[in-house]
């Protein structure tokens, strides 16, 4: 009998076959591995994005939509991102909180079921600070206690004349919240107001679509032969046909940020109501996330470095026609997807935490 073996060309044949079929099975673990990861990143986002607009939806469908009741979509201010559309505040019948601390007190029979409703993202606010998404549910009563009224500490249900900004002032600027920044030296009677339901969004912008069918970064649809979107002023009853308005003209007074419709042009006698929210079909809101890991490995001053290339909504200006103006989502998408354009826009962002950006929209029909 013969004995037989491999020969060394065998050996190393099958040595060769059986290191390429471990290396494919590596690459193909680690391609799963890495779409299971992304996977994930994504599930956190999407996940986080839908209870954030499952919560503002609650707000608004429980928002008061009345001409005599004030809106302060903040475009400007000491919290505001890009000096633009980013912060808004508005009452509503959705949970708010009252605090142990309240003079007015916190029994059942001081409470009603009004709250002011605030969102914001805390960029810059204080040193060390992650942007993340705030919501301000402050419970509201039907009166202020004494101690409690003026210096922007109202406590109480508070529509037209009164502003949001003026009489919450030291909730609307307060920049610590009740959760990953609390205030070490409280600056009022109250406790923080402010709690972070979104750890990952960095970025919000807001617009509006009229029901003019546009969109707009002012909640005023222009209609009338004549309007004044520019205002600094309210108008007043010299504002009428000898100035060329006419019944259904508008006027947005941008310093108290609240827009007026004409009943009566009569010379001398022209009479402007508020307008509220009336000419509003719904409120756009955009927000940009980016994962835990992502913001692991950069630095607060990077993630906030971050929020200037996702630009600003531009609405309509008459003085200046231009493209028509369209939510900000696609073109964050694009700006975000290119991520070597990102980074050079940035400062010390980390390429991981660029890459891990995600952009949601919703759109929040009135009533």
């Amino acid at each position: 009998m013969v004995a037989r073996a491999f020969t060394l060309l065998e050996l190393m044949i099958s040595m060769a076959v059986l290191l390429m079929i471990v290396f494919f099975v590596g690459q193909l673990m680690s391609s799963a591995t890495t779409t299971i990861v992304n996977s994930g990143k994504l599930l956190d986002s999407d996940n986080q994005a839908r209870l954030i607009f499952s919560q503002m939806a609650n707000d608004f469908a429980k928002m008061y939509n009345r001409t005599d009741v004030n809106y302060y979509f903040h475009s400007t201010g000491t919290n505001s991102q890009q000096g633009e559309n980013d912060e808004f505040y508005f009452y509503s019948e959705a949970p708010g909180y009252i605090a142990s601390q309240d003079l007015s007190g916190t029994t059942e029979a001081t409470i009603n079921s009004a709250s002011l409703i605030g969102y914001r993202v805390s960029d810059t606010i204080s040193s060390g600070t992650r942007a993340e998404l705030e919501r301000l549910g402050r419970g509201l009563h039907w009166m202020d206690s004494a101690a409690q009224t003026g210096a922007g500490h109202a406590t109480s249900v508070l529509c037209l004349p009164y502003l949001i900004k003026d009489n919450f002032s030291s909730a609307i600027t307060d920049l610590y919240n009740n959760s990953s920044n609390p205030n070490p030296v409280p600056t009022t009677t109250l406790a923080p107001e402010w709690d972070v339901i979104g750890e990952l969004v960095f970025r919000m912008e807001f617009c509006f679509l009229l029901k003019s069918g546009s969109f707009n970064n002012i909640p005023v649809s222009p209609v009338g032969s004549k309007d004044n979107l520019g205002a600094s002023v309210p108008p007043g009853s010299g504002d009428g046909l000898t100035s060329g308005y006419s019944v259904g003209s508008r006027w947005y007074d941008t310093t108290a940020q609240l827009g007026y419709c004409c009943t009566s042009p009569t010379p001398g006698q022209a009479v402007w109501s508020p307008l509220g929210l009336q000419d509003v079909k719904a409120v756009v809101v955009t927000i940009a996330t980016m994962d835990l890991k992502g913001r692991a490995t950069t630095t607060a001053a990077a993630i906030n470095s971050a929020i200037a290339p996702l630009t600003n909504f531009i609405g309509n200006d008459p003085s200046n026609p231009g493209p028509v103006p369209v939510p900000v989502a696609d073109a964050w998408i694009k700006k975000s997807e290119n991520v070597a354009d990102f980074l050079s826009a940035t400062n010390g962002l980390s390429k991981l935490a660029a890459s891990s950006i995600r952009v949601y929209q919703r759109f929040f029909y009135l009533n």
